[in-house]
């Protein structure tokens, strides 16, 4: 345990299921900061020395193991400047044996508990939690603190009620109120604030839902939903990320009716002109001020826009993108398509599509090996595309779930290495992490068994 005081004007910790707010004063605070790595590990026995760096102020500071642990004790004066906590595990020859970082904190006069998750750069290690029911197709939703699971299907085929989120502040789960009903794979969407919506996915009748819910997580204890049944049509479709900037609160909906939520007034209002975007085979992702649905439409790829005043362009066919269980991320104006492919025939490609000209850049042959459902997130920032599991099934056979990660320069596309998973598993969920870690979760084994450990992936040091 390193223990840590701080003095100054206190500033907003996220910690909890909502922003806790402080107001500013002199009094003093102390954070006690703990390292945990992956479950078995001997990371820590093997560690002679721990090197912690404060980015601001900036401090360092070296502690020799005594007594089989470590222990600081570090007392600064601030001024509510948001700042980071990295830790870094050093072997007898003082070089780096395993590293970690909190996500961006304002530090004041706040007590807390804290932890930093470390492990080897470039690898996956499972995470110190794990689901207490294992399951599949849950909604998934990055929040400024963690990320929000919500129902899913479990290994009897029941769906599930359940809301977790990871915290990345303190490596725990925390649990949200349950769902009003059972859900499975339905579509979630947070943009930084208190509130989550849940809309689409299945009934516990496997039937499309007819139901969704705006999720404030500000409530005491554990949140509470309100009913959107009453102000959008249903069955719902997919939800993209926030339409606009940062910290809107419009949202776009796939389907036959695609149109745009308002978060504030919780009404939608069809796309112009009217684009059907299919609800399910449809990949959402926004980039910068637009959001894309890529998707499979027959012979043809199916690539539709819709900016920020909801008008809808469907856009030139892209021939490279005639796939199927691909997956989709967005850096900066890039659109990057990785993986998936085409009735018989896996793509080993990715694509990058600049959305500025619609122009595409095929990366060739770079997927070891090729595969479809794979999990893929960038990591540090957006400098690491990693693409984790999936299978390299095709129309001819059921094919073998991977138990491996490739991890591309995310600039040039150039791989840079291929790492184990703790478990193979396809058809997961990998989300960004504040302090630039992946989390990957959910999805089924090689016996469709849903999974119920957790994974993180920690780039190399910036």
């Amino acid at each position: 345990m390193l223990l840590f005081s701080f003095r100054g004007c206190a500033a907003p910790l996220i910690l909890s299921l909502a922003p806790l707010l402080l107001s500013c004063n002199d009094t003093a605070g102390t954070l006690h900061l703990s390292i945990v790595t992956a479950p078995n590990s001997d990371l820590m026995a093997r560690a002679s020395q721990i090197r912690l760096t404060l980015s601001d102020p900036k401090t360092v500071r070296v502690v020799d193991k005594q007594g089989g642990g470590f222990a600081l004790d570090l007392d600064l004066t601030v001024a509510a400047q948001r700042a980071t906590l990295r830790i870094e595990a050093l072997d007898a020859a003082s070089q780096v044996l395993a590293w970690g970082e909190t996500p961006p904190l304002v530090l004041g006069p706040i007590t807390a508990d804290l932890a930093v998750f470390i492990a080897p750069a470039q690898t996956f290690a499972t995470a110190p939690v794990a689901f207490a029911s294992a399951r599949s197709q849950m909604g998934v939703a990055g929040l400024s603190f963690g990320v929000l699971f919500v129902g899913g299907v479990d290994a009897s085929g029941s769906a599930r009620d359940d809301v977790t989120i990871y915290n990345a502040f303190t490596h725990a789960f925390q649990i949200g109120k349950s769902l009003p009903q059972p859900r499975v794979g339905p579509t979630v969407a947070a943009n930084g604030t208190k509130y989550a919506y849940i809309v689409g996915g299945d009934d516990p009748a496997h039937a499309p839902a007819v139901s969704g819910w705006l999720y404030d997580t500000g409530v005491a204890p554990n949140g509470a939903y309100f009913d959107l049944s009453a102000t959008l049509p249903a069955p719902l479709g997919q939800l993209a990320l926030p339409l606009a900037a940062t910290g809107t609160n419009r949202f776009v909906l796939s389907g036959p009716m695609a149109g745009v939520l308002d978060g504030a007034t919780l009404r939608e209002t069809a796309i112009a002109p009217a684009i059907g975007v299919p609800a399910q085979g449809a990949t959402v992702i926004s980039a910068s001020v637009n959001a894309y649905f890529v998707g499979d439409r027959g012979a043809a790829s199916a690539i539709v826009k819709v900016d920020a005043a909801g008008l809808a362009s469907e856009l030139p066919d892209i021939p490279s993108l005639h796939r199927t269980g691909h997956a989709v991320v967005a850096r900066g104006a890039d659109l990057l398509i990785v993986g998936g492919g085409a009735t018989a025939n896996l793509a080993s490609s990715i694509v990058k599509v600049d959305t500025a000209t619609m122009t595409a850049t095929s990366f060739d042959a770079v997927l070891s090996p090729p595969r479809r459902g794979a999990a893929v997130a960038l990591a540090d920032g957006g400098r690491w595309l990693v693409v984790a599991g999936g299978t390299d099934a095709t129309d001819s056979g059921p094919g073998t779930v991977l138990q491996t990660a490739d991890v591309f320069d995310a600039a040039t596309m150039m791989r840079v290495a291929t790492v184990p998973l703790a478990h193979a598993r396809t058809a997961a969920s990998a989300t960004t992490l504040a302090n630039g870690q992946i989390l990957l979760a959910g999805g089924v084994d090689a016996t469709g068994a849903p999974i119920a450990e957790l994974e993180l992936f920690t780039p190399t040091e910036r």
